[in-house]
């Protein structure tokens, strides 16, 4: 798994860590590509359309230094669609809907698109652990982690922002933070997969702790 540079760096040089690991700094003085802003508009023409729409779903369902993919992503986005989220996905899949876009920039593009929907609508992300991960703490977005494997470390997501889906509990993650799922599908040789209707069961429940 991708752990915390600093957190890693305390090990290695045995310094003890502060009690709040410090945030992610996200660059964002660039401006967007000539893809990236034609993509930015499709994604405001789609939402101007969208009568009732709780918010957008930023998904990322691919870890590359995991070498994961979630199995049914097209089934986990059209969940989230049919349940009135906008949904912005930075893989490539075969769903397409009126409510629906897959990126097609590169990570530069995709990060300056999450910033500034951020700034103007309600933005959750969901999706693997990755680099979206570090992404979503330092622009303060709730991250909904799928963790297809255990890992008894994940440094990487003891941020406040982000909750976790397990198979099981994890010692270093807070329980408010942790959804354990005792059903789902076993891929060999060590990963799992959960339903779309329990990662989406795990989404609202993220929704009701952060409105408490």
């Amino acid at each position: 798994s991708v752990h915390s540079r600093y957190l890693s760096l305390c090990h290695n040089f045995k310094i003890r860590p502060e009690n709040n690991v410090p945030l992610p700094y996200i660059p964002l003085d660039y401006a967007l590509s000539a893809a990236g802003q034609k993509i930015l508009s499709e994604i405001d023409v789609k939402l101007h359309k969208m009568q009732s729409c709780k918010g957008i779903a930023w998904m990322q369902l691919t870890s590359a230094s995991a070498n994961y993919s979630y199995p049914c992503p097209e089934k986990l986005i059209k969940t989230f669609y049919d349940n009135g989220w906008f949904v912005v996905c930075a893989d490539k899949n075969s769903f397409a809907g009126d409510y629906a876009i897959n990126l097609s920039t590169g990570i530069n593009d995709s990060i300056k698109i999450l910033s500034l929907l951020n700034e103007k609508h309600k933005v959750l992300c969901v999706g693997i652990l990755s680099c979206f991960g570090a992404v979503s703490s330092g622009l303060g977005i709730p991250n909904l982690v799928v963790q297809p494997y255990w890992d008894s470390r994940l440094e990487s997501v003891w941020h406040g922002n982000e909750f976790v889906v397990f198979s099981k509990k994890h010692p270093s993650i807070p329980d408010e933070r942790q959804f354990i799922i005792k059903e789902f599908e076993k891929n060999p040789p060590f990963n799992i997969t959960f339903s779309p209707e329990h990662i989406y069961s795990c989404f609202e429940k993220m929704l009701t702790g952060l409105k408490n």
